[in-house]
């Protein structure tokens, strides 16, 4: 029963980790120009100029930053674009709703992982105890 909690918590912490530790890199610095965006993360310390958000992205963001850009321009419009819901700004409920039922699916997927590494491990043991 132990290993099972530390091989769930385990599988919850690996994939909890990136969605909880996300932040948005390319955010607007205030002290520089409104056209350019702060990409401290990227080891420069200083503002570089960037066309749009998504060049910042690109040239600095991790995957998931990306993905999570992704789904906002499609679902906001960001970056001037229309998006589903046209030029209304949600405050990113749809987004928050996405990553819950993604979490939940992966959690849900590391439960059955346990349950086969579990399976795979009783029929080892079963072989070892008959021979």
């Amino acid at each position: 029963m132990k290993k099972n909690i530390l091989l769930l918590s385990i599988a919850l912490s690996v994939i909890c980790f990136p969605v909880l530790s996300y932040s948005e890199n390319c955010m607007w610095d205030q002290s520089c120009d409104d056209e350019k965006f702060n990409i401290e993360f990227c080891g420069n310390g200083h503002c570089e100029p960037f066309e749009t958000k998504r060049s910042c992205l690109e040239d600095c963001g991790t995957i998931l930053d990306i993905v999570i850009y992704n789904i906002r321009s499609a679902t906001e419009g960001v970056d001037g674009g229309g998006g589903i819901f046209g030029q209304v700004q949600r405050s990113g409920i749809l987004l928050m709703v996405v990553l819950i039922v993604l979490f939940i699916a992966l959690a849900i997927f590391g439960v059955i992982l346990i349950a086969v590494y579990n399976k795979v491990v009783a029929s080892i043991e079963k072989e070892v105890i008959i021979d």
